[in-house]
Order: C-alpha cells, then sequence, then structure tokens
C-alpha cells in the first residue's frame, strides 16, 4: 500500500487491514508541511517522473496485490474490506455498507462546502461553532435513524458483524475532523452511532493499531 507518511485518506484501510491482522507493506513517502502548502520528498518527485503514479493518474495511493496495481482511495477501501471479511454477510449487507459510507461521504461535502468553505473570519468561526453545536449532531443523529432502519445490530451499522461501515464511521469522528473533542460530541448525541464508535474504539485490533502507527501531523 503506496500512500504518503499520513494518515490520509488510507486511513480507513489501513484500519481494515488492521482490524483482520493482514500483512501488508505499509510504504510511506515522506512529506513536509510548509506555509506554502505540502512539499514532495525527491523520492516521490522521482517516483512521479518515473511513471510509478501512473495507475492513478500520477497520484496516490496505489494498492499492489500480486503485481496488479489498484488505484482511487475508494476502490481500495472496498478491495481491502471484500479481502478482510469487512463488507457484510451478503449481497444485501455489502450494499447496506456502501450505503453507510455514501452518507459519510455526503456530510463530508456538507461541511467542506458548507463552514469549511466559508472565507470572512468571523464569519467563519460562527458557521464553525454551529456545525459542530448543531448541524453535526443533527446529521449523526439521521444517519443513525438510517442505519436503525436497515435493521443492524446494536452496535453495528450492517448487519451484525464488523464491516467497512463501522470503520468508516470511526475514522469519520475521530480522523477527519481538526477539532475531534467537538465532532465526538457531537456524535454523541446519537446512541446508535454512539455504540458504533464505543465498540470499534473497544477493538483490541483497533487499540492496537492506534497505539503503533507512526505519528504524523496529518
Amino acid at each position: 500500500l503506496t500512500y504518503f507518511d499520513a494518515r490520509g485518506v488510507v486511513e480507513t484501510s489501513r484500519y481494515c487491514l488492521a482490524i483482520a491482522k493482514q500483512d501488508y507493506e505499509d510504504f510511506r513517502y515522506a512529506i513536509e508541511l510548509t506555509p506554502t502548502g505540502p512539499k514532495m520528498s525527491d523520492e516521490h518527485v522521482a517516483a512521479k517522473a518515473a511513471g510509478a503514479f501512473a495507475a492513478n493518474m500520477q497520484r496516490l495511493p496505489i494498492l499492489e496485490v500480486g503485481g496488479k496495481l489498484i488505484s482511487q482511495s475508494k476502490a481500495i477501501e472496498k478491495y481491502v474490506a471484500r479481502r478482510c471479511g469487512l463488507y457484510g454477510a451478503n449481497e444485501v449487507e455489502a450494499a447496506q455498507v456502501d450505503a453507510v459510507c455514501e452518507h459519510i461521504r455526503d456530510i463530508k461535502t456538507k461541511y467542506t462546502t458548507g463552514p469549511k468553505a466559508v472565507k470572512d473570519p468571523e464569519e467563519k468561526i460562527a458557521a464553525m461553532a454551529k456545525w459542530f453545536d448543531v448541524e453535526l449532531g443533527e446529521w449523526c443523529v439521521h444517519l443513525g435513524n438510517a442505519i436503525d432502519a436497515t435493521g443492524a445490530s446494536a452496535g453495528y451499522a450492517a448487519g451484525s458483524a464488523a464491516s467497512l461501515a463501522d470503520v468508516t464511521i470511526h475514522c469519520f469522528v475521530t480522523e477527519f475532523f481538526d477539532e475531534v473533542d467537538a465532532a465526538k460530541a457531537a456524535a454523541a448525541k446519537c446512541p446508535t452511532v454512539q455504540a458504533i464508535l464505543e465498540r470499534v474504539a473497544a477493538m483490541e485490533e483497533v487499540k492496537n493499531w492506534t497505539a503503533s502507527r507512526p505519528v504524523t501531523k496529518i
């Protein structure tokens, strides 16, 4: 699995691999955060120039399996989840997993095109406060209601076993926002979502991964 020395868009896949106790090479290109933006390492620049990232249109991540290349973080997540037994017990549950992941994508879009996109400093402060104090909690309630409507067991986002959907919710609340405590407080307003977060956080494999993974700024 090739990416940067960052959590970023592959951390969900890394969690899935950790939960399934799958051995893999976690190859990371160094990246430096500067006032003008991320600075790529010379190794990354050379690999890109040599065409190493062509499978993902000159971008990362890329997953290599048996000499074959898989690109796009979401495609990688789904492949990893299937290989790790984290994609539902049948086709219906697999579709329910996909639906939860799409719900999370929709909430992220509401955030990135809403309060995150506000330019005026004072307006941004107000918009961010409203997002974490009110709106995110409301979206978590909608998410919980959607999960409940599918008949998922308590503590699970789809079916009655751990899945990519659970991991996606965990990463969304604990990894996506800079304001992690505020995100957790908002999620706690929905018992269904809170139960999923608590169960995922209690998994030994998740505890081991978060304790042993490289410490990164992003």
